[in-house]
């Protein structure tokens, strides 16, 4: 944010001072509007567009890439690839973009047609992955998987994220397992979020063990991490205690829904009165760089 408005405050006073912005300015530009969390980014991106051409300055490969980003998350998939299909040509990284952003697989198929994608790219298939992901297509995702004979870690962590996004415990901890990914903050966050998608007895027991590890090394500093163990403890009174001691022992602020699950879990107990008072706590302390793999 604060890039952001140093970068607003440049900008404005470029124009105020007669300066003529270059490429680099108008991708700031683009940058500033595509990479934005609000409405209409996608009208404002069109509009930094058009006065680049005004301004006789010709859109490289990262201006492309910026508008069809801030295209794609508005929800404007065909005008996004009408833009790469008139001025794009087959440039990777805009046709990438796209890819990834396509609402379903059917528009996904046609941009590999398009712009001559193979499936069996790596990169090709991140994007089907993410496309799986929105979708909850489990095993179109697999099977984009299954033809990458030696995928990255990265990859992994894709079909990882459809997985948590489905619930399917078994086959992320499975899959895990096989590919001996690097166990973070963010690979716990999304098991304990995938046990929490379906809180049965079974799904706690095998989440729990993870959660004390990622405890016991340092990297369990993540709020939801905590919110969705609380969830999985159903009326686990002793649980949701020691759960709320790991929090306090993190340096962790409660949210408003961390509170409304803590409550709950006591509720169903019958122990209303014995919910753990809110305390003030200090802000986040930085979390150690450990890591392991499982």
């Amino acid at each position: 944010a604060g890039l952001r408005n140093f970068f607003k405050s440049t900008w404005g006073q470029m124009v105020a001072d007669g300066v003529e912005p270059d490429l680099v300015s108008f991708n700031q530009k683009l940058l500033d509007t595509a990479t934005r969390n609000a409405n209409d980014i996608s009208k404002e991106a069109s509009q930094v567009w058009r006065d680049m051409k005004q301004a006789s300055i010709e859109p490289n490969q990262l201006s492309r890439r910026l508008l069809t980003k801030a295209l794609v998350t508005d929800g404007k998939f065909e005008a996004a690839l009408h833009l790469l299909t008139t001025q794009g040509g087959k440039e990777t990284r805009p046709v990438m973009v796209l890819l990834s952003g396509a609402p379903d697989l059917h528009k996904a198929e046609m941009v590999l047609e398009r712009f001559g994608l193979g499936r069996k790219e790596e990169k090709v298939v991140q994007s089907l992955l993410s496309v799986c992901r929105r979708s909850g297509d489990v095993a179109s995702a697999e099977k984009f998987f299954a033809g990458i004979p030696k995928p990255h870690e990265t990859t992994v962590i894709y079909l990882l994220l459809v997985y948590a996004d489905t619930g399917l415990l078994e086959k992320f901890i499975a899959l895990m397992k096989k590919y001996a990914v690097c166990f973070t903050t963010s690979v716990c966050a999304n098991l304990i979020r995938c046990a929490s998608r379906h809180p049965t007895p079974h799904h706690l027991s095998l989440a729990l063990p993870y959660y004390r590890l990622a405890q016991s090394m340092g990297i369990a500093g993540n709020i939801r991490i905590h919110t969705d163990m609380l969830l999985l403890a159903g009326s686990d009174t002793t649980l949701a205690s020691e759960i709320h001691q790991d929090l306090i022992s993190n340096h962790l602020k409660e949210t408003d829904r961390y509170r409304e699950v803590l409550v709950s879990v006591f509720t169903k107990a019958g122990k209303v009165g014995e919910v753990p008072p809110k305390r003030g706590l200090r802000a986040p302390m930085p979390v150690p760089c450990i890591e392991t793999r499982i």
